[in-house]
């Protein structure tokens, strides 16, 4: 019992931390600033979102002849490269790459558009994105402050249709709200690959490093533990709508499975302190629950504790997540979090376990654990 008060304990003092960090997070002024920046995406059978992605990144209202887009094509299998160059013409300082033969990957292709761009500012996203029409301007407008070298942008989801893809949103939204909450209090965890903005100079001479090429994802993480060790204070959230980038959830459990074993080969690769303390505990929470059921079969006191249990954490989780869904403008996804809690534990210990006893295909490959 004493063991499971620490737990707890230490569950609620770091969620009470995040909500501290989420309400230091500052809104940037948009201000016109006319560093050149560098898009650089890189796809893999994307053909069904190139003329889409095309349109919208021809639609930002940054200033175009300060932007440069590069588009890697990791040896898709469509006609992804097809239609890359059919619509070329349409988007001004499109550069289209391909990967070598023997190269492949997604941090090989973002390393090759990184020595290949100009920008002061590397921005990257994901073909399968949609973005407002001055996401640019807002996630680059942090830049205006020579001290920041990262900018971590929000990533939501759309076209959320039904229960299960409203509980993939409610646990993706916290994630996001964790890693926004994390950096407010200047103790950044994880960030997302698909909407980061950073200086251009931190990494052109040591990219392969840092990135981990030998870990199949997680260019995003492992750049973001990078500079902050490097520079405490230069790394921001954009806590801004307009700099919301937006995908789609996963619609078949298969791919969800893979895409969460994917995120947990690379979160055994974590050195940041930060990082390793919160999966820590976030895990003995969650470990901590499916045992006291089983442990209140035999010994029936321990109910009360359960209870207790159960009570504090759905207090400090929704506590937590209001102000983050209400950011999002997905204050309907609070109603579920009471059912969220009573199978989430279940369902990463489910995770953790066929992380360690398989392999996950990623974007038609096969990747060992």
């Amino acid at each position: 019992m004493i063991l499971t008060c620490i737990i707890i304990s230490l569950y609620v003092i770091l969620i009470l931390f995040y909500r501290i960090g989420w309400s230091r997070l500052e809104i940037s002024n948009v201000n016109t600033i006319s560093q050149e920046i560098s898009v650089v995406i890189a796809l893999r059978n994307e053909e069904k979102n190139i003329a889409r992605l095309i349109q919208e990144l021809n639609n930002q209202s940054y200033n175009h002849k300060k932007i440069e887009f590069i588009m890697i094509d990791d040896h898709s299998e469509d006609a992804t490269l097809k239609l890359l160059y059919q619509h070329q013409e349409k988007l001004k300082n499109l550069t289209i790459l391909q990967q070598e033969k023997g190269s492949f990957g997604k941090k090989n292709a973002i390393i090759k558009g990184i020595q290949e761009s100009s920008g002061e500012i590397i921005v990257t996203t994901d073909a399968d994105c949609s973005f407002h029409k001055n996401w640019l301007t807002s996630i680059t407008n942090y830049f205006i402050d020579p001290d920041i070298k990262l900018v971590v942008g929000p990533v939501g989801f759309s076209n959320i249709k039904n229960i299960w893809e409203r509980f993939q949103e409610l646990e993706f939204l916290s994630l996001v709200g964790s890693g926004a909450s994390s950096i407010g209090i200047k103790r950044g965890i994880f960030c997302n690959g698909a909407n980061l903005a950073y200086k251009r100079d931190l990494i052109i001479d040591n990219n392969h490093k840092i990135f981990k090429k030998n870990i199949a994802s997680g260019d995003d993480v492992f750049l973001m533990h990078y500079i902050k060790r490097r520079f405490p204070d230069g790394v921001v959230f954009a806590k801004s709508e307009e700099a919301i980038v937006k995908t789609h959830p996963i619609s078949k459990i298969d791919e969800f499975i893979n895409q969460r074993k994917r995120w947990t080969a690379k979160s055994m690769s974590y050195r940041d302190i930060d990082s390793i303390f919160a999966g820590t505990i976030v895990f003995l929470t969650n470990l901590l629950f499916p045992t006291l059921i089983i442990a209140s079969c035999f010994e029936y006191e321990l109910l009360y504790y359960l209870i207790i249990f159960l009570l504090l954490k759905f207090i400090v989780d929704a506590l937590f997540l209001y102000p983050v869904l209400n950011f999002f403008k997905r204050r309907s996804l609070l109603k579920f979090i009471l059912f969220f809690e009573l199978i989430y534990s279940f369902y990463i210990l489910l995770i953790v376990i066929v992380s360690f006893t398989s392999s996950f295909i990623w974007k038609g490959r096969s990747y060992k654990q």
